[in-house]
């Protein structure tokens, strides 16, 4: 045998002797370990081999399946040792979040371990326990889940011994209300000791929560012509209802003033006639004269007069309704007669005429072919009007008495009145785009005459659609399938609350249209929720925000979390959820509320520029006005004519300030694009975007 072969045979015998109680330790080591294993009480074993380490997120995840299973007892005893409270986890993580991290990069979303405590105990029986981990969730991080347990909680906790009924107070006092507006502001409050669960407006379910001892509503109301009962209930977690009616009555049309007769005795002029309202009349005067006052009498509708009036006043009629309609008559400074002047007035009309009986003729013929005057504001042009309705204001008058006027066809004078020698009127006349007005004013003889008003109703441009966020609506990502809802489903109800008026976020692409675009990208599911693919798509749109929602399972409802992310500031600026137990139309509640809690965020705050300085402007609105970094404004033209709300431009850049530090009541903004600041002044008004 060689000597290098000698010399491994030795070498190798050397390592045998050394490995063999290496390795005997290493045995002993291990049976050692799995006894350790197999004496302390940890969680059952399952199918799922991720819930069989004893770490918090481990004990989570079984309490969860406890729970789905209706094992509550064994649930306890999971959740308690996730948060530290009965020994056992490895680990413990004692707070409520939307996302934990659990080792490395992985993370545990939607862990509510006190939230789900209190659902447990609240299954057991034990509401006091329930309610308390319920507030502990709530104060760490709020939920909807969390919040409809509390309810169903505190409900169990009321029922033994019932406290009062809820009541409701609303803000006018009244329940008889007058109004020239075609929408009415609703507010008020109701309180309750047993806790304001449900609040409705002419059966429409307001969006709440968490019941509250006492709760504020405020809502925009459509009304109609006449009276409106508005219809306000309030129900407590008893079930209990306070229960109020409201009669708004909506009048939009002035008072009318009817010249029946009209003479002059030596130096003074003799007017006779009525003053009529299509509801109620509150104050008529003549001169310095009170002919009527709502105050002092009953309700009336129309009121007759005959007024002696001397040549050294202006004779003046003022009439008021109880709406605050308002109208005025005044007689010619001349001082003479309303019928002399008709006459000039028709004479003049006839001056000119081709040859024939009644050319340059001076009165009445036998027969009367002289047109009516009729006089309206605006007449025979086009207007443009940034409100919901223009005010048509109009006189006509005829020495042989009027027969009829017309707006549009609508007979405005009474039958009653037909013969009058002159009548003031005024209407408040609804807009929709383009609107054309025709008045006619017919006398007694058939002779008519018209006059039309054409008005075009825009909106503020700072209205306009193009200036709101740009915005996507990412598909909502669902870790599990429901086993009554899909996805889809939430993503078409999130973009019809979204898409309805007011738009308050400009919708890029939704539907088939953005699918098509995440499968050009090559976007997974699983990828939909994650930060750097919003950031993507975000650039490609190009979208300043994206909305980013995530659809868990809980129990038998859902929970919907959405995510606000700014691409710009490559940030999440907002996150919030509902939760719906399991039910579409429930779901639909909310998730209009879920938008509405977004859109709540990103408040339409108009404000004034208090500063600028170079690059820099400081707004006279803060944190108290619903201002947050990232927030946008627009710079509104002073020059621009009253309510066009006209954007200022630099070149054709609409000039933005774009918050970036935010104090209580005012906040700093970068002005963009370069060079816009020149355009800028303090006092200039700022609108949100």
């Amino acid at each position: 045998m060689r000597r290098h072969d000698k010399d491994f045979l030795h070498v190798s015998e050397n390592r045998r002797v050394w490995l063999k109680p290496f390795a005997l330790n290493l045995v002993v080591w291990i049976c050692a370990v799995i006894t350790s294993s197999c004496l302390r009480s940890n969680p059952p074993e399952t199918a799922n081999p991720d819930l069989n380490r004893y770490n918090w997120w481990n004990y989570y995840r079984q309490g969860l399946a406890a729970m789905e299973q209706s094992r509550y007892d064994e649930a306890q005893e999971l959740l308690e040792s996730a948060v530290g409270i009965r020994p056992g986890a490895r680990t413990i993580c004692r707070r409520d979040s939307w996302k934990e991290r659990t080792y490395g990069l992985h993370m545990q979303e939607n862990y509510f371990p006190y939230r789900e405590l209190g659902i447990c105990r609240f299954h057991q029986g034990n509401f006091e326990q329930a309610e308390h981990y319920l507030e502990e969730s709530l104060s760490q991080e709020p939920s909807g889940r969390a919040k409809f347990y509390l309810n169903l909680t505190r409900r169990e906790r009321l029922s033994k011994a019932p406290p009062p009924p809820p009541q409701l107070q609303w803000a006018e006092g009244s329940t008889n209300l007058w109004t020239r507006e075609r929408i009415r502001k609703v507010q008020g409050a109701a309180s309750g000791p047993a806790r304001v669960a449900r609040i409705s407006i002419d059966n429409e379910r307001l969006f709440y929560e968490l019941a509250e001892e006492r709760i504020s509503f405020d809502k925009t109301v459509e009304l109609a012509a006449g009276t409106n009962v508005i219809r306000i209930t309030a129900e407590d977690l008893l079930g209990r209802q306070a229960n109020a009616a409201i009669n708004c009555i909506a009048d939009w049309t002035p008072p009318c003033i009817v010249i029946a007769e009209e003479r002059r005795e030596g130096h003074r002029l003799l007017l006779s006639g009525t003053c009529y309202d299509n509801e109620v009349l509150a104050h008529v005067q003549a001169g310095n004269r009170v002919l009527y006052d709502h105050a002092n009498g009953k309700d009336i509708g129309e009121l007759s007069f005959n007024l002696s009036i001397p040549d050294a006043e202006m004779a003046s009629i003022v009439a008021k309704d109880m709406a605050g309609n308002q109208i005025e008559f005044f007689a010619r400074e001349d001082k003479t007669s309303v019928a002399l002047q008709f006459q000039n007035a028709a004479r003049l009309v006839m001056e000119g005429s081709a040859a024939g009986p009644l050319a340059g003729a001076s009165g009445f013929q036998e027969k009367d072919r002289t047109q009516p005057v009729l006089r309206v504001t605006g007449q025979d042009s086009t207007l443009s009007v940034f409100e919901g309705e223009y005010y048509l204001d109009g006189e006509a008058s005829d020495a042989g008495g009027l027969a009829s006027i017309q707006v549009n066809g609508e007979e405005w004078l009474r039958t009653q009145d037909r013969g009058a020698k002159r009548m003031r009127f005024a209407g408040r006349l609804p807009l929709t785009g383009t609107n054309v007005f025709s008045v006619r004013a017919l006398d007694r003889e058939g002779n008519a005459v018209e006059t039309r008003v054409t008005v075009l109703k825009k909106r503020p441009e700072y209205l306009d659609e193009t200036y709101r966020l740009r915005t996507v609506l990412m598909p909502a990502r669902a870790p599990e399938k429901s086993s009554w809802m899909h996805t889809d489903q939430v993503d078409e109800l999130l973009n019809q609350s979204i898409a309805r008026p007011p738009i308050r976020f400009r919708l890029l692409v939704r539907g088939e249209e953005l699918k098509a675009v995440l499968h050009e990208q090559e976007i997974s599911a699983s990828e939909l929720s994650d930060m750097a693919t919003a950031l993507r798509i975000g650039k490609l749109m190009p979208a300043e925000l994206v909305l980013s929602g995530t659809v868990f399972n809980n129990g038998e409802g859902v929970t919907v979390y959405l995510r606000v992310i700014d691409t710009e500031q490559r940030e999440v600026l907002y996150g919030t959820d509902v939760y719906s137990d399991k039910s579409l139309d429930e779901l639909r509640y909310q998730l209009d509320g879920l938008v509405s809690k977004i859109e709540q965020f990103f408040p339409l705050v108009d404000t004034r520029i208090a500063e600028c300085d170079r690059k820099k402007a400081v707004l006279a609105a803060g944190s108290g006005e619903g201002v947050h970094p990232g927030a946008k404004f627009l710079a509104l033209d002073p020059k621009s004519s009253s309510g066009t709300g006209q954007v200022i431009k630099a070149g054709k850049q609409p000039v933005e300030l774009r918050v970036q530090t935010v104090q209580a009541h005012s906040s700093m903004a970068e002005i963009t694009p370069a060079g816009a600041e020149k355009l800028l002044t303090p006092g200039l008004r700022a609108v949100a975007r």
